[in-house]
């Protein structure tokens, strides 16, 4: 190796589990659903075991309207490379928030003479980690007054706990910041003996001179995370003399997303423009396809809702009014053909990014690719072409 060395790791674990599940009509008009299921893991030496369920119940008080809630509990075990990597090195860089704000407070954080240090990240598996769980529940409608048409409705709860995440740099410097001044960015005091704290601060290794030199990371355990929003679903089939058309349209819309890394920690708003987490509070997707014989042609588009640009953490924004915080929305489009030869063969061509969409640009992003990598690429429109064919079995 060349410079530093990365981990490497090896290690097993054993499973067994145990499931089942029921579905029974209560009324004519009403049904409900039940699941279990037991799960036990063995791994570096620990255990890790737990009952889950779920249940649900629908009720059609009229033929064209359902009413659904459910509710469950669900559980997981870490992944192997995160329990068993070794110790490693990489070189990467980051933003000295503390000597940025202390010694040029004045300055934007991308002309701070400290915003691009050079750090050696040590890495390493955590043999402790303990297993996800989480609750959720939702409640709903679906509303078909015709066959062809039919709109959903969803509310949304989930309440995350224990998951399992590799610390961020970034934040683990901003953090450290924010311990050592006594205040965040926008003035709010913090707890400079909070577990987070304590622990952010004791990650960085700094130099006799002051200068930033490692920091060390590895996976924990969140102690907390919520979300709830709403789902809206709809779709459409109109019949005409030239094929079928079918049009479709989804749209997520996120209430809230809390996070909290440990217990005692105050609840960190994921949305809020300098929380140092990068994303979207909606998504939508549409689509509409014709279907005539053998053929079928799609023509589908996202939308990605507003996200924080590269200096957000820097910007004290008060309302989401702040536009020069944000990046704009973004959409892509991508085209499909389908023919059907038979039941058993089909050929497809497909052209996704149809309109040739560049990342969208953030004058903040300094650093290279100079884009939000963690929503976007630079691939251009890219083709595709499949034949399928199933050689036994049933058709396509």
């Amino acid at each position: 190796y060349y410079s530093w060395k990365d981990s490497d790791g090896s290690g097993s674990r054993n499973r067994w589990a145990a499931a089942g599940e029921l579905r029974m009509p209560l009324l004519d008009s009403l049904s409900l659903s039940v699941a279990g299921r037991y799960d036990d893991y063995r791994f570096a030496g620990n255990s890790a075991d737990k009952f889950t369920y779920s249940a649900g119940i629908e009720w059609r008080p009229l033929e064209s309207l359902l009413v659904r809630s459910s509710y469950g509990t669900a559980f997981r075990a870490p992944d192997l490379h995160y329990v068993y990597s070794g110790v490693g090195n990489d070189e990467t860089g980051g933003t000295d928030y503390y000597r940025c704000r202390t010694e040029e407070p004045d300055e934007d954080l991308t002309d701070c003479s400290y915003s691009d240090e050079g750090l050696i990240r040590t890495r390493s598996g955590n043999r402790a980690l303990g297993p996800e769980t989480s609750t959720s529940w939702t409640a709903g409608f679906v509303f078909s007054p015709r066959e062809n048409f039919d709109v959903s409705i969803d509310y949304f709860n989930i309440d995350m706990r224990n998951q399992v995440q590799d610390l961020s740099t970034d934040r683990l410097l901003q953090l450290e910041a924010n311990c050592r001044i006594g205040s965040d960015v926008n003035g709010n005091p913090v707890d400079v003996s909070s577990p987070s704290c304590i622990d952010a601060i004791a990650r960085i290794n700094r130099l006799a001179n002051g200068n930033l030199y490692g920091i060390t990371v590895n996976p924990v355990n969140v102690a907390r995370e919520r979300t709830s929003g709403v789902d809206l679903s709809a779709h459409y089939r109109l019949a005409t003399g030239i094929g079928d058309f079918r049009f479709s349209g989804n749209y997520t819309w996120t209430r809230e997303h809390l996070f909290q890394q440990y217990t005692g920690d105050a609840d960190v708003d994921e949305f809020q423009v300098n929380s140092g987490f990068d994303i979207p509070r909606n998504k939508a997707s549409a689509s509409v396809s014709w279907e005539k014989n053998a053929w079928t042609v799609t023509l589908h588009g996202d939308r990605l809702g507003r996200l924080p640009n590269s200096d957000s953490y820097d910007q004290i924004v008060d309302t989401e009014a702040g536009e020069e915080a944000w990046i704009g929305a973004t959409y892509r489009y991508n085209l499909s053909t389908e023919y059907r030869f038979n039941e058993r063969m089909r050929l497809s061509f497909a052209v996704t990014n149809l309109f040739d969409k560049m990342p969208p640009k953030d004058p903040s992003y300094t650093s290279y690719p100079y884009y939000d990598v963690s929503w976007f690429d630079s691939m251009g429109r890219s083709y595709y072409v499949q034949l399928t064919t199933r050689f036994g079995g049933g058709p396509l």
